[in-house]
């Protein structure tokens, strides 16, 4: 009994596709510095660029279908796809997986996986001020100086400036 191939062509199942065959995945890291899962979920909320949906329908037309091993595994990710999957963005994409995902990407960070860094630090600062600051609130022990309060919030007043310009594009 003979299976009939479907050549059904779809963009998440051909990401799906490039993420289990090796060599598709690195030619994939070399094309692109993004990771595979970050390019999953750009195409399920469609902000891929031309220049990558290109070269998905690219090993769909040239890798895919043109081989028969290559279309029943293609078929297979298509059949067992979830009919109607949400794909959210994480709550939280924490230090240790931004680390994991730049390893996974030949230690080539992303600006926006720097800029995460960066706000991470940003984070910890928050916390640390925070918890001094309320710890002095509630003791008798002064650990910050009147000109330590004032640079904390001269500092803060000018992040929040730079940074409203960015806030109201987006």
């Amino acid at each position: 009994m003979e299976t009939k191939l479907c050549s059904e062509y779809n963009e998440s199942i051909t990401i799906d596709f490039i993420k289990q065959n090796e060599i598709l995945l690195e030619l994939f890291n070399e094309k692109t510095k993004l990771t595979i899962s970050v390019v999953k979920a750009l195409s399920e909320k469609n902000d891929l660029t031309d220049e990558l949906k290109k070269f998905i329908l690219d090993v769909y037309n040239d890798f895919i279908i043109s081989d028969e091993k290559n279309l029943k595994t293609y078929n297979k990710l298509l059949i067992s796809k979830p009919v109607s999957k949400v794909k959210t963005l994480p709550r939280r994409y924490g230090k240790h997986k931004l680390k994991k995902d730049i390893e996974s990407q030949n230690g080539k960070p992303t600006n926006a996986q720097l800029t995460a860094l960066s706000i991470n630090k940003l984070k910890n600062i928050y916390l640390k001020l925070e918890r001094l600051i309320i710890s002095e609130m509630f003791s008798d022990e002064k650990k910050l100086t009147d000109e330590n309060y004032r640079e904390i919030r001269s500092t803060i007043d000018i992040l929040e400036k730079k940074l409203k310009k960015i806030q109201k594009n987006n």
